[in-house]
């Protein structure tokens, strides 16, 4: 959860943005225990409380990833049901999906309308490949400080450990 802490904090700090425009999924999918509970932590995360549907927002998750969706224990919510609740949102949208997998999520995202109009996602792995914990969020924080997109394309990790970070969606870097 280092990566969340980090990327809520520049945000906050560094962009200034609300934090009640922050929507940090990590910590309330691990708190749920269940299955359905977990379908509803991230359905409700989707409609953001509080905020109006004009808003703009950053909605952010690291932590495990399955082939769709979010790989949370044995179970995994599909990347189309937690994302259902954003069509109703006018504002624009930020996706950090910081999981294995997570470049997954750009199909359900185009099937559902979302992608390529309304959402930016920002995946830290091709849809069939593993990602390593807090890599792409710590390189999302380094590049935006520097005034510099994430681009999509493959980064060494070490001599053995690749991944690809990928980018679908309008640019909206300018909320980051």
């Amino acid at each position: 959860l280092r990566g969340v802490r980090r990327f809520q904090e520049f945000l906050r700090n560094e962009l200034e943005f609300p934090a009640d425009h922050i929507t940090d999924l990590s910590r309330a999918v691990r708190a749920a225990r269940t299955p359905a509970r977990i379908r509803d932590v991230i359905a409700d995360s989707a409609r953001l409380p509080g905020v109006d549907g004009f808003a703009n927002v950053v909605l952010f998750y690291e932590g495990h990833g399955d082939t769709g969706g979010f790989g949370i224990d044995r179970y995994t919510v599909s990347y189309q049901d937690w994302a259902w609740p954003l069509c109703g949102r006018w504002g624009n949208m930020v996706f950090v999906n910081d999981a294995c997998y997570s470049g997954s999520a750009r199909t359900p995202l185009q099937r559902i309308g979302l992608l390529p109009r309304r959402l930016l996602l920002i995946a830290a792995s091709s849809a069939a490949e593993e990602a390593y914990s807090y890599v792409m969020s710590n390189a999302l924080v380094v590049q935006a400080q520097q005034g510099r997109p994430l681009h999509r394309g493959a980064w060494t990790i070490s001599q053995d450990l690749k991944q690809t970070f990928c980018r679908w969606g309008p640019n909206f870097d300018y909320l980051l």
